[in-house]
């Protein structure tokens, strides 16, 4: 069609030839084969010993406990020192091991009649399992290490005094994640929608009121936020990934909105909101991202008319709300629902 040269032909072959081989593809599938197989076998495993457990002494105890922690760092040893190169090899080795990990703390505890609790279990097994998952390069081990952190946020029922620990601890997790993506330089879609998953969950539990204002006015200008980052990287996978699904909630929530009885539980909870307003955390997550939001509407405003439309939603959003507040839901719903059909 002539629409490229001859020379950005041939660069765009050698670019995209290698991940599109055959080899590359067999290679992929291995490594998932490979996981899965670690997994199955060292389930079966644990299923084996837990049948006999109540048979076995302390110390024979003991010694099953540590046995596949330390079977399963011999091969991480032999990967790293011989198969390091195999992405197969250092998922299924990387997967053996935080699986060990897990195994071992849990029998250990019930060995020695340890009293514990979830949100514990899954923070010891988060921060044994970080370097795991940093020295193997394991891409698919990662999604477990953010579901861990997804875990312990769920489980300690809103962050109160663990909001320092978590966002250290999610920094972490995107430490590891970075450096996973450095070393691949393709594109992983589903790892930057993992840590985007991650960050949201930190960010929203780190509210210290409990009432909808702050979910609320906090969620609209993330999502201008998300879809700025989405359209920004949308030659990427992961680009196209967060701009629709920025696109796609922004409509729910603009549905939810667009109705007189969400408005009015505004109206009549005013004790939630000056809740609300007197933390002082809370008041500067929201107003950080309401300025940015704005910056971002400054900027984006000789773009698309679509993209106009988006980038106004925190505005119509925290007008909204203020209108609730002084009794007029009616009013708020008529121009929600007007916003979301233009």
């Amino acid at each position: 069609m002539g629409w490229v040269s001859a020379q950005g032909a041939d660069s765009i072959r050698e670019k995209y030839a290698d991940e599109l081989s055959p080899d590359v593809i067999q290679k992929r599938i291995f490594a998932v084969i490979a996981v899965l197989g670690a997994a199955l076998i060292g389930g079966g495993v644990i299923l084996l010993v837990a049948y006999n457990w109540e048979n076995l002494g302390r110390g024979a105890r003991v010694f099953l406990s540590f046995l596949p922690l330390l079977i399963s760092q011999l091969i991480a040893l032999y990967v790293l020192l011989k198969k390091y190169d195999s992405a197969a090899w250092r998922e299924a080795s990387a997967m053996s091991v935080m699986a060990s990990i897990a195994a071992s703390i849990a029998l250990i505890g019930q060995t020695y009649n340890i009293s514990g609790n979830l949100p514990g279990f899954l923070l010891t097994w988060l921060l044994l399992s970080l370097p795991t998952v940093l020295v193997l390069r394991a891409t698919m081990s990662s999604f477990l290490l953010i579901g861990q952190f997804l875990f312990w946020v769920g489980e300690v029922k809103g962050l109160g005094p663990f909001a320092y620990e978590a966002w250290i601890l999610l920094f972490l997790c995107l430490v590891v994640m970075a450096w996973l993506q450095l070393k691949d330089g393709r594109d992983k879609a589903f790892l930057n929608l993992l840590a985007g998953i991650a960050i949201t969950v930190c960010l929203f539990s780190s509210l210290e009121s409990n009432g909808d204002d702050g979910f609320l006015l906090l969620a609209i200008p993330w999502l201008v936020v998300v879809h700025f980052t989405g359209f920004r990287f949308s030659n990427l996978a992961s680009g196209k990934v967060l701009l629709w699904i920025a696109r796609i909630i922004l409509l729910i929530l603009l549905f939810t909105l667009s109705f007189d009885d969400f408005w009015k539980s505004f109206s009549s909870s005013s004790i939630r909101t000056v809740e609300f307003m007197e933390q002082p955390g809370d008041v500067a997550i929201v107003g950080l991202f309401y300025i940015i939001s704005i910056v971002l509407l400054v900027k984006m405003w000789r773009t698309y008319v679509a993209i106009r439309f988006v980038y106004i939603a925190p505005l119509i959003t925290i007008s909204c709300w203020y209108l609730s507040l002084y009794g007029r839901t009616e009013l708020a719903a008529g121009i929600v629902s007007l916003y979301a059909l233009a």
